[in-house]
């Protein structure tokens, strides 16, 4: 998995700016919108989440091909738009998960000390940019030996380390189905915390830079501040939710009955 992911880096360094800048740029802003305020909209970003789900069962694990991915993506979005409260759950419950298992594989993606003067950020300023079709081939060939790379890591990963994974998968599916309001914030603040570091990872690889090996190097620091991120973008996101419901119960029954009575007002003399 180390390999590839540097192999990957340093393919990125010939993509086209359309391939890196816009993606990048697309993904800070969503993830700083979902970060801190995603909670307000959750039957929307469920529909989202369930249609990125989708394509990415149809293109890794049902069919692997485009029409499996859009069929996927339709039907996981209808579902989660439908039951938003259990595929929020779901997700919170899925999202933890997946970073505690990283967390955990972390010693069996590799050995970062295997990091060569290859991998240093390059000085110049001549970069020849790849075509769309040939940055569409590129990352098409990675998604490919991505799906053996996690196989292999998943089988490397020892078995006591699986039964933590399960347990914490059991812990946050409980957590979910006692507060809903907290799962969905969880899952909000998480999503946009990926987001993010998925953005500025894309950034920073058409800049030349080397973002993946600086996260290998720097895995402990790289972790926390996701992990700080993640429990920032609960809370901050619970105290709005808070502070919200407890304005709105502080209005008096006569302000609201005022209220209604003169929106209706209009209708009544016609």
């Amino acid at each position: 998995m180390f390999e590839l992911l540097l192999n990957f880096q340093k393919a990125a360094e010939q993509f086209g700016p359309i391939f890196l800048i816009a993606p990048g740029i697309a993904a800070v802003l969503a993830g700083l919108f979902i970060w801190l305020g995603g909670l307000g909209f959750t039957k929307l970003l469920a529909g989202l989440t369930g249609a990125i789900a989708g394509i990415i069962c149809g293109l890794f694990i049902v069919g692997r091909n485009a029409p499996s991915a859009l069929f996927m993506a339709a039907v996981l979005a209808a579902a989660a738009i439908i039951f938003d409260r259990p595929f929020t759950i779901i997700l919170a419950a899925a999202l933890g998960t997946l970073v505690i298992f990283a967390v955990l594989a972390w010693p069996y993606l590799g050995n970062p000390r295997r990091l060569t003067a290859a991998t240093a950020p390059t000085l110049s300023t001549h970069r020849t940019a790849l075509t769309a079709r040939e940055t569409t081939k590129v990352l098409k060939s990675y998604m490919v030996k991505l799906d053996p790379e996690i196989k292999q890591l998943c089988s490397q990963t020892p078995n006591y380390r699986w039964v933590v994974v399960a347990a914490i998968a059991v812990i946050s599916l409980a957590v979910g189905f006692y507060s809903w309001r907290f799962a969905s914030a969880f899952s909000c603040a998480i999503l946009g915390t990926m987001l993010v570091f998925a953005g500025m990872v894309t950034l920073l690889l058409y800049k030349g830079s080397v973002p993946i090996s600086a996260i290998f190097r720097k895995g402990k620091f790289y972790g926390t501040v996701f992990i700080a991120m993640t429990v920032f973008g609960t809370l901050i996101q619970l105290l709005l939710y808070w502070c919200a419901a407890k304005k709105k119960k502080r209005k008096k029954p006569g302000e609201i009955d005022q209220q209604q009575e003169g929106t209706e007002q209009p209708w009544r003399t016609i």
